[in-house]
């Protein structure tokens, strides 16, 4: 693991402690979401990162996310149209994922801290 990992790095540490081994169902299966909501909003955040953002002249509220798709020998730009609510709800997933994630990390804090018999 690096000092600071990235975003997959850290997705990879939530996928294996998801595996088998893990006795406790719920965490098992709450860690297996978690892992799948990263993919799903990683994704969507590379869209936004890697994409430019334009309107249409005299429609500055119309927003379109041009992003770039390879084809044989062309780049051609793919836009969709974005509006600001669409990204305040990426953003409010993020944070819902985030409270997700504390919420694991608790659950870890006290299962370690469980005497052994």
């Amino acid at each position: 693991m690096t000092y600071w990992p990235g975003a997959v790095r850290k997705l990879d540490v939530f996928r294996a402690l998801s595996q088998p081994w893990i006795k406790n169902q719920l965490l098992t299966d709450k860690l297996r979401g978690i892992a799948s909501e990263v993919d799903r909003l990683n994704r969507e955040r590379n869209r936004y990162v890697h994409g430019v953002f334009g309107h249409e002249a005299g429609k500055p509220k119309e927003l379109k996310l041009f992003n770039i798709k390879k084809t044989k020998h062309k780049i051609l730009p793919i836009a969709e149209h974005k509006s600001a609510d669409d990204i305040k709800q990426v953003a409010e997933d993020i944070a819902v994922l985030q409270t997700d994630l504390e919420s694991i990390v608790a659950l870890l804090r006290r299962s370690s801290q469980k005497p052994t018999n």
